[in-house]
């Protein structure tokens, strides 16, 4: 989705082909999401603070998101992006999940720092 998102800045010649595949993308995106919350993501909620999806998926997912709306190639299209990320990083910045991920300081004595930070 970067790729082609990004691709379609500078109009390459393959250009109606790739906007049809990210159209398709994007709509599925779209028919896949929770309707009530903004969720779009691959995994499961309750998953959100496992392995690298709070991180990577995340935001692979929206600089993908962002290079679609950049992009520019679909007006319609970019606008479906930019809704999208603002659904999904809403939901995000309000889950129940976000304390797992992102610890407070208070952390015992006997946690080493991590990248050496104190």
């Amino acid at each position: 989705m970067m790729g082609a998102g990004n691709a379609l800045r500078w109009n390459p010649p393959n250009a109606k082909q790739l906007s049809s595949m990210l159209s398709q993308l994007i709509q599925g995106i779209l028919e896949c999401q929770d309707k009530s919350d903004g969720y779009i993501m691959a995994y499961p909620k309750e998953e959100t603070w496992m392995h690298e999806n709070p991180d990577y998926v995340l935001s692979w997912v929206t600089h993908g998101l962002l290079a679609v709306a950049e992009g520019r190639f679909n007006e319609t299209l970019a606008n479906l992006a930019l809704k999208l990320i603002r659904q999904q990083i809403s939901w995000f910045n309000y889950c129940d999940f976000l304390p797992l991920f992102l610890p407070t300081n208070d952390l015992p004595e006997d946690v080493p720092p991590i990248y050496g930070a104190a």
